[in-house]
């Protein structure tokens, strides 16, 4: 698999975390939209699997959620850890 191949398949493994986080927190499409500073059908779209969030998207749904965004990138980065070199 190469490089695009790979980011598109964490894309798409981000965004299902994000809805699933989403429908977990209790708060309705128009309500999350609302607090992120978007619109009921942007987030229909995501849930639906028809849309992927923009990086400043993804900052404000995590924030509404009360997640860290960059928790919830690590979470999906299956890399080994770059070996330093000297």
């Amino acid at each position: 698999m190469n490089i695009p191949e790979k980011a598109e398949e964490k894309a798409t493994l981000l965004r299902s975390l994000l809805v699933i986080e989403m429908r977990k927190s209790g708060l309705g499409q128009v309500e999350i939209a609302t607090r992120a500073g978007t619109s009921q059908s942007t987030v229909a779209r995501l849930w639906a699997g028809q849309a992927m969030p923009g990086l400043a998207e993804f900052i404000a749904y995590c924030w509404v959620l009360g997640l860290n965004p960059t928790e919830v990138l690590q979470s999906v980065d299956t890399r080994p850890p770059r070996e330093k070199t000297d």
